[in-house]
């Protein structure tokens, strides 16, 4: 028997691959059900005629993928993020290396570029 707490998926993700699942059910169906795992599985015992093993097998393997979908996309995300930090990393050393080489030159760069930024906010300013 399944635990309603045992379903971590997006409840309208688990509605959509019932209904892929099995076409025969309507939204009314669905609706119907609520949120109540075990109204969802006796539901589709009745409009299907399924075996209540083999409605729980599918909703156990749906909940199956999701996660395992989930655990992709965090994996996905950790290595795209270490990617990213390493780009910023070299890009910081990079930016030090050539401060040490041509301190003036990076000197007059940073004035300079803080003269802009600020006779462009001093003008979005004096238009308000």
């Amino acid at each position: 028997m399944i635990a309603q707490q045992n379903f971590g998926l997006d409840w309208n993700d688990l509605r959509s691959r019932v209904k892929r699942q099995w076409g025969l059910l309507t939204e009314a169906d669905l609706n119907e059900a609520g949120q109540n795992i075990q109204k969802l599985i006796g539901i589709v015992q009745l409009r299907t005629g399924r075996a209540r093993d083999e409605v729980e097998h599918f909703l156990k393997g749906a909940v199956s993928d999701a996660s395992s979908g989930l655990g992709q996309a965090a994996a996905a995300f950790r290595d795209y993020s270490s990617q990213a930090s390493e780009a910023l990393q070299r890009g910081y050393e990079s930016a030090e290396e050539q401060v040490k080489r041509e301190p003036m030159k990076a000197t007059l760069l940073a004035i300079g570029a803080g003269l802009l930024i600020g006779v462009a906010l001093g003008g979005l300013f004096r238009r308000s």
